[in-house]
């Protein structure tokens, strides 16, 4: 690894350290969370769930990832533990994965849907605390030469979580059962809470030259209307892209188990690892295009990419089904770092991390919560109607790339990081 120059106050081994232990937060973290709908489709198939009660369960989830994210920042602020309350987020969703887990086993009775909604709201809340905190951890321990570079790095891991979290599942089925492999992954995530909670030590933001502070100030004043149009504009175009590209991918699971007539096999898992393994390829050639044209032209690509690959996916089948599958996940996941980017060109650094909560906690994460439902009200009790609805979502999508133009043309080239 080179160039990861950190903070003059800060020793090397602290930013190596605090990168590695942010790196596994956040490959467990997005693991977890990009698999949470697979294991809804455990329940749904060993348990014979109503496709309600799975709207249910990821409405829970989701809406508790987005409408907590934004208190994360302001319990950080009381309590200045970071790599602690990092911790504390991965428990909760160990304790949403072992309450899955009970469910599984089917000795609740009647209690079996209050501790599934409990589990989601458990593992939503979780999930909301990494992003915000390992991002402010790494951009107050590395300096603005390297910052993007130990970002991409970290990301990058997030992309290996959601990739092979799927087939780890069917592995550990493989080798032990399907309902303790269940276990196994909570066992990982509180044994990654520990180390981080006690080997990540936060770092706080240095003094910021007297240059650097007079130059953002300068920009602020100059552009504070209009920078408050751009974040709310692509907070409005995020929501809108979010809602239509989770509502497709949270149902892809019960859309090859239950129309694709795939049930519960290694090959359902295999199919959604190749998804999100599209994504860490997708994500820098997104980046090497992302100086050379305007940001605005990429994010509207993605999004038109996104809608294309569902109608091609829906439309086919066999191997071309799968090369389809895995084109959605290099459009859909790969478009998310442009989001930072123009975020970061829209507001000075001073306020980015304001900027970045309202586009990521409202704007996606909100999204998140809302597509899932949506599409679970539009196939109400019949599984069999989600190409159609995926046909509305690929509607939305359009809908998001075209909105991208409301933006205003970003007025530099500053570099982001490749990985989201």
């Amino acid at each position: 690894m080179t160039d990861l120059s950190i903070n003059s106050s800060r020793s090397t081994n602290h930013g190596v350290r605090n990168l590695a232990m942010t790196s596994l937060g956040h490959f467990v973290n997005d693991g977890t969370v990009f698999f949470f709908p697979l294991l809804v489709d455990i329940l749904v198939k060993v348990n014979s769930l109503s496709p309600v009660f799975v709207t249910f369960l990821l409405g829970i989830f989701y809406a508790a990832a987005s409408l907590f994210s934004i208190m994360v920042g302001r319990i950080s602020e009381v309590w200045d533990r970071k790599g602690f309350l990092i911790g504390i987020g991965l428990t909760l969703m160990a304790l949403g994965i072992l309450g899955f887990y009970e469910v599984i086993i089917g000795l609740l009775g009647a209690a079996l849907p209050y501790v599934a909604g409990l589990s989601a709201l458990s593992a939503g809340v979780g999930s909301s605390f990494y992003h915000p905190l390992g991002g402010a951890i790494l951009q107050s321990t590395f300096t603005p030469k390297s910052r993007g570079k130990a970002l991409g790095v970290n990301g990058s891991m997030g992309s290996v979580g959601r990739a092979i979290y799927p087939s780890l599942l069917y592995g550990f089925a493989a080798l032990l059962t399907l309902d303790f492999s269940f276990v196994v992954f909570a066992i990982i995530a509180v044994i990654s809470a520990v180390f981080i909670a006690f080997f990540l030590r936060d770092a706080r933001s240095r003094p910021q030259p007297a240059r650097e502070m007079h130059e953002q100030g300068k920009k602020a004043k100059g552009s504070r209307g209009i920078l408050t149009y751009s974040i709310i504009m692509l907070s409005v175009v995020t929501f809108i892209r979010s809602t239509a590209s989770q509502g497709i991918a949270s149902w892809i699971p019960s859309y090859l188990s239950n129309v694709k007539d795939l049930g519960i096999s290694s090959l359902l898992g295999y199919s959604i690892t190749l998804m999100f393994i599209a994504a860490i390829v997708g994500q820098p050639i997104f980046g090497y295009f992302a100086d050379r044209m305007d940001k605005r032209v990429l994010l509207s690509i993605s999004s038109f990419g996104t809608a294309a690959s569902t109608l091609a996916y829906i439309n086919s089948s066999g191997l071309e089904s799968l090369v389809f599958l895995v084109i959605f996940g290099f459009f859909t996941f790969s478009g998310f770092p442009l989001l930072f980017s123009l975020i970061s060109e829209y507001v000075p650094r001073g306020d980015s991390s304001m900027a970045n909560s309202v586009v990521w906690g409202l704007g996606n994460q909100g999204g998140m919560a809302l597509g899932p439902i949506l599409v679970g009200l539009i196939i109400v009790d019949n599984y069999s109607r989600l190409p159609f609805t995926f046909t509305i979502m690929v509607a939305v999508t359009v809908a998001a790339g075209i909105l991208v133009f409301a933006l205003p043309r970003p007025a530099g080239k500053a570099k982001m990081s490749l990985f989201g």
